[in-house]
Protein backbone atom coordinates (compact mmCIF):
# COMPACT_ATOMS: atom_id res chain seq x y z
CA UNK A 1 0.00 0.00 0.00
CA UNK A 2 0.93 3.84 -0.49
CA UNK A 3 1.69 5.73 2.37
CA UNK A 4 -1.90 7.64 3.98
CA UNK A 5 -4.21 9.49 1.31
CA UNK A 6 -4.03 12.77 1.55
CA UNK A 7 -7.13 14.62 3.80
CA UNK A 8 -10.45 14.36 1.80
CA UNK A 9 -11.92 18.09 0.48
CA UNK A 10 -14.63 19.57 2.65
CA UNK A 11 -17.88 17.81 2.32
CA UNK A 12 -16.98 14.81 0.48
CA UNK A 13 -17.21 11.39 2.54
CA UNK A 14 -15.60 8.46 1.20
CA UNK A 15 -16.81 5.26 1.29
CA UNK A 16 -13.93 2.60 0.44
CA UNK A 17 -11.23 2.75 -2.02
CA UNK A 18 -11.15 1.69 -5.29
CA UNK A 19 -8.14 1.43 -6.55
CA UNK A 20 -4.36 2.98 -5.52
CA UNK A 21 -1.04 3.62 -7.30
CA UNK A 22 1.46 5.76 -6.06
CA UNK A 23 0.35 9.03 -5.16
CA UNK A 24 -2.86 8.05 -6.17
CA UNK A 25 -5.86 7.43 -4.72
CA UNK A 26 -9.97 6.89 -6.23
CA UNK A 27 -12.85 6.13 -3.76
CA UNK A 28 -16.30 5.72 -4.20
CA UNK A 29 -17.68 8.29 -2.65
CA UNK A 30 -20.21 11.06 -1.77
CA UNK A 31 -20.04 14.75 -2.41
CA UNK A 32 -21.00 17.58 -0.70
CA UNK A 33 -24.64 17.43 -1.89
CA UNK A 34 -24.80 13.68 -0.90
CA UNK A 35 -24.83 12.52 -4.26
CA UNK A 36 -22.66 8.95 -5.09
CA UNK A 37 -19.64 10.11 -7.38
CA UNK A 38 -15.57 8.35 -7.57
CA UNK A 39 -13.60 10.77 -5.85
CA UNK A 40 -9.88 10.75 -6.87
CA UNK A 41 -7.29 12.00 -5.01
CA UNK A 42 -3.34 13.02 -6.43
CA UNK A 43 -0.88 13.82 -3.83
CA UNK A 44 2.82 15.81 -5.00
CA UNK A 45 5.41 17.19 -2.74
CA UNK A 46 6.39 19.01 -5.49
CA UNK A 47 4.68 22.70 -6.28
CA UNK A 48 6.24 22.73 -10.04
CA UNK A 49 4.31 18.82 -10.39
CA UNK A 50 1.12 20.25 -8.76
CA UNK A 51 0.92 23.40 -11.35
CA UNK A 52 1.50 20.86 -14.07
CA UNK A 53 -1.98 18.88 -12.77
CA UNK A 54 -3.83 21.93 -12.55
CA UNK A 55 -3.06 23.23 -16.46
CA UNK A 56 -4.00 19.73 -17.44
CA UNK A 57 -7.30 20.35 -15.47
CA UNK A 58 -7.98 23.69 -16.58
CA UNK A 59 -8.08 22.23 -20.36
CA UNK A 60 -8.94 18.96 -19.76
CA UNK A 61 -12.27 19.97 -17.80
CA UNK A 62 -14.25 21.49 -20.93
CA UNK A 63 -13.39 18.68 -23.19
CA UNK A 64 -14.99 15.91 -20.40
CA UNK A 65 -18.16 16.55 -21.89
CA UNK A 66 -17.50 15.31 -25.36
CA UNK A 67 -18.99 12.09 -25.78
CA UNK A 68 -16.65 9.28 -24.74
CA UNK A 69 -14.98 11.24 -21.80
CA UNK A 70 -15.57 10.45 -18.13
CA UNK A 71 -17.42 13.62 -17.24
CA UNK A 72 -15.10 15.84 -14.77
CA UNK A 73 -18.04 16.97 -12.67
CA UNK A 74 -15.69 19.13 -10.37
CA UNK A 75 -11.99 19.35 -9.65
CA UNK A 76 -9.86 21.80 -6.99
CA UNK A 77 -6.39 21.93 -5.41
CA UNK A 78 -4.73 22.43 -2.19
CA UNK A 79 -1.21 23.65 -2.86
CA UNK A 80 -0.79 23.71 0.72
CA UNK A 81 -1.41 19.98 0.97
CA UNK A 82 0.50 19.81 -2.81
CA UNK A 83 -3.56 17.78 -3.86
CA UNK A 84 -5.40 17.56 -6.61
CA UNK A 85 -8.88 16.14 -6.57
CA UNK A 86 -11.49 15.11 -9.15
CA UNK A 87 -15.12 14.05 -8.72
CA UNK A 88 -16.63 12.15 -11.55
CA UNK A 89 -19.73 9.90 -11.43
CA UNK A 90 -19.94 6.43 -11.25
CA UNK A 91 -18.05 4.63 -14.32
CA UNK A 92 -21.07 2.54 -15.11
CA UNK A 93 -25.13 3.69 -14.99
CA UNK A 94 -25.89 1.93 -11.96
CA UNK A 95 -27.22 5.24 -10.55
CA UNK A 96 -29.60 5.87 -13.50
CA UNK A 97 -31.11 2.35 -12.49
CA UNK A 98 -32.51 3.98 -9.20
CA UNK A 99 -31.05 4.58 -6.12
CA UNK A 100 -27.90 3.49 -5.14
CA UNK A 101 -28.37 1.85 -1.87
CA UNK A 102 -25.46 2.03 0.91
CA UNK A 103 -25.35 -1.79 0.94
CA UNK A 104 -24.33 -1.64 -2.75
CA UNK A 105 -21.64 0.14 -1.67
CA UNK A 106 -19.94 -2.79 -0.45
CA UNK A 107 -20.19 -4.79 -3.88
CA UNK A 108 -20.12 -1.66 -6.16
CA UNK A 109 -17.56 -2.43 -8.65
CA UNK A 110 -16.65 0.19 -11.81
CA UNK A 111 -17.23 -1.42 -15.15
CA UNK A 112 -14.28 -1.30 -16.69
CA UNK A 113 -13.60 -3.26 -20.26
CA UNK A 114 -11.51 -5.65 -18.05
CA UNK A 115 -14.63 -6.46 -15.63
CA UNK A 116 -17.32 -6.51 -18.68
CA UNK A 117 -15.41 -9.03 -20.93
CA UNK A 118 -14.68 -10.67 -18.02
CA UNK A 119 -17.96 -11.28 -17.15
CA UNK A 120 -19.63 -11.34 -20.66
CA UNK A 121 -16.68 -13.14 -22.07
CA UNK A 122 -15.19 -11.90 -26.13
CA UNK A 123 -17.77 -8.91 -27.60
CA UNK A 124 -19.00 -9.47 -31.35
CA UNK A 125 -17.28 -7.81 -33.64
CA UNK A 126 -19.75 -4.74 -34.49
CA UNK A 127 -19.61 -4.22 -30.22
CA UNK A 128 -16.33 -3.66 -30.90
CA UNK A 129 -16.45 -1.54 -33.93
CA UNK A 130 -18.83 0.67 -32.10
CA UNK A 131 -16.33 0.94 -28.65
CA UNK A 132 -13.29 1.32 -31.18
CA UNK A 133 -15.12 4.63 -32.68
CA UNK A 134 -16.58 5.60 -29.28
CA UNK A 135 -12.70 5.43 -28.40
CA UNK A 136 -11.17 6.70 -30.81
CA UNK A 137 -13.76 10.05 -31.13
CA UNK A 138 -12.82 10.73 -27.52
CA UNK A 139 -9.15 10.22 -28.17
CA UNK A 140 -9.35 12.40 -31.37
CA UNK A 141 -10.98 15.24 -29.03
CA UNK A 142 -7.86 14.95 -26.31
CA UNK A 143 -5.14 15.17 -29.04
CA UNK A 144 -6.90 18.05 -30.65
CA UNK A 145 -6.38 20.05 -27.72
CA UNK A 146 -2.72 18.86 -27.09
CA UNK A 147 -3.33 16.53 -24.38
CA UNK A 148 -2.42 12.47 -24.63
CA UNK A 149 -3.67 10.10 -21.94
CA UNK A 150 -0.97 8.20 -21.28
CA UNK A 151 -2.25 5.39 -19.59
CA UNK A 152 -4.92 3.58 -22.13
CA UNK A 153 -5.50 0.05 -21.13
CA UNK A 154 -8.66 -2.03 -20.94
CA UNK A 155 -9.09 -1.14 -17.29
CA UNK A 156 -9.07 2.63 -17.91
CA UNK A 157 -12.06 1.93 -20.35
CA UNK A 158 -14.85 2.62 -18.09
CA UNK A 159 -18.31 2.45 -19.09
Amino acid sequence: MNRLPPRVPVGYRTVRPLSERPGSWTYLATNPAGDWCCLKLQKTIHPEALDELVAVRTRLAPLTRADGLMPLRAWGSDPGDGLLWEEMPLADNLVAEGPFASSQAETFTPVSLVTWLTENGPASAAQVIRWGIRLAGALTQLHAAGLFHRDGKPANILF
